[in-house]
């Protein structure tokens, strides 16, 4: 049996092991298989992901997520919110804020008033090769074709990949071209699938289609790559703070000047706590 936690953000939800005493690599006891009988709602616990707290040489903790498909991830800016909130209640940071090696980098976490969560996203890359995305320049508002319909895009990095679209679109847009952007040929390692509208200078509107999992209630680091390609594309400001609305709620982003600051902020909490057996 193993002890589980289960944290959402913004509706984003994750089910959290201790895994600081496992010695390196993948436990034994997590496979793909055992990630994706966790997440199935109504037949599991259900959640969007299951994230790791490990131990790290670089950072005071590690963490490794791991998509509902059972496919690994590099990060999560609401798992990372809600990781802090579980570092918290183990007692094992003193220090806050504090920083978490993940598969994307070194993040910094604040745990600040009623459990609102801030976290230091990794700078934005637009390389091809740092995104990655088949191409020998930049993809900044260039036409794509994906499943014989056409859309502009803008790809680019904040840890793990992303394609921000921007239009007047829905969750129905994103149930239809969701999947057959994430798997495109163009990005080698899959995407993740901003939706975005523009409602103000301070609020966009995304509807998030996220790699290995489907449409999301939120999604953190596509919040934050939505809000980074608003301001790329002349959309957006840097330094002013954007409310980005999801379905399952709202989380603040700012960008600093020349991008020296990515911080997405919102609240996180624990939702339930229990045993799994996993040796099925």
């Amino acid at each position: 049996m193993k002890r589980f936690h289960k944290y959402q953000g913004a509706g984003n939800d994750f089910i959290v092991f201790n895994s600081m005493n496992d010695e390196g690599g993948l436990p034994n006891w997590l496979t793909p298989q055992k990630v994706q009988y966790l997440c199935r709602r109504k037949y599991g616990i259900g959640g969007d992901g299951v994230i790791l707290l490990t131990g790290s040489e670089k950072a005071e903790v590690g963490m490794r997520l791991f998509n509902a498909d059972g496919s690994e991830a590099e990060l999560s800016g609401n798992g990372l919110r809600c990781l802090a909130l579980f570092v918290r209640e183990l007692g094992l940071c003193f220090e806050n804020p504090f920083t978490v090696e993940t598969g994307g980098g070194v993040n910094r976490v604040e745990i600040a008033v009623d459990d609102r969560v801030k976290v230091w996203m990794p700078k934005p890359k637009f390389q091809p090769e740092d995104i990655p995305i088949l191409d020998s320049d930049e993809c900044v508002d260039r036409k794509k074709e994906f499943g014989g319909d056409n859309f502009t895009i803008t790809a680019l990095s904040v840890g793990n990949p992303h394609c921000v679209i921007f239009n007047d679109f829905n969750i129905d847009d994103a149930r239809k071209w969701g999947w057959e952007i994430e798997k495109s040929e163009y990005f080698p390692r899959r995407t993740n699938v901003e939706f975005a509208r523009v409602l103000e200078q301070d609020r966009i509107r995304v509807v998030v289609w996220e790699r290995g999992v489907g449409i999301t209630d939120a999604c953190g680091s596509g919040a934050c790559a939505a809000v980074i390609a608003g301001i790329r594309t002349g959309r957006l400001e840097f330094d002013r703070p954007v409310t980005v609305e999801q379905v399952g709620g709202n989380v603040l982003v700012t960008v600093s000047g020349d991008y020296r600051a990515i911080i997405l902020e919102g609240e996180a909490e624990k939702v339930f706590e229990g045993e799994v057996d996993l040796q099925g």
